[in-house]
């Protein structure tokens, strides 16, 4: 079952606005409307998961439906798919508020899985009795090579 409701929209647009929206969607995508949609969500959704997954639950909150939700998981879909689908009709022609919308959104993922913002979410259950971390390229150990100390190449001597 999809974690958002048609209704779930009406936080952000209307149910009339969303449904030209989609049409417009499906003209320039060929795909039927559930498609479409399905298609957005399952990109916000997997965006969402990307950057919160290896500290949260998230299989946990996307399984939940109804009031059990986390509310601001749901703005952030909402956020996401509307993007997506303004993206499919022209990605040049994106309503402001809405890229607005999205651009704070990944802030707020961002700010959420550094531990910024709190979310309301379930921890991610650690595996073996040892919590995920995330590592970061910048925080890894780099290769550094040894000061040279075969100084015989050097000798002149030896060179032909």
């Amino acid at each position: 079952m999809a974690y958002l409701a048609k209704s779930d929209y009406t936080l952000r647009i209307s149910v009339e606005h969303l449904d030209e929206i989609l049409a417009q969607s499906i003209i320039s995508s060929g795909l039927t409307e559930t498609n479409v949609l399905n298609n957005a969500e399952s990109w916000a959704q997997a965006m969402i998961n990307s950057y919160l997954g290896y500290k949260y639950n998230m299989s946990a909150e996307f399984g939940t439906t109804g009031s059990g939700r986390n509310f601001l998981i749901i703005q952030a879909m909402i956020d996401l798919s509307l993007c997506t689908l303004h993206k499919t009709i022209n990605p040049r022609d994106v309503p402001e508020h809405i890229e607005n919308a999205c651009v704070n959104v990944m802030q707020w993922l961002k700010d959420a899985r550094d531990g910024v913002v709190g979310t309301g979410l379930t921890p991610a259950t650690p595996v073996d009795g040892v919590p995920h971390q995330r590592t970061f390229i910048d925080s890894q150990p780099k290769f550094i090579s040894k000061p040279f100390q075969d100084l015989s190449i050097l000798n002149n001597d030896q060179c032909l």
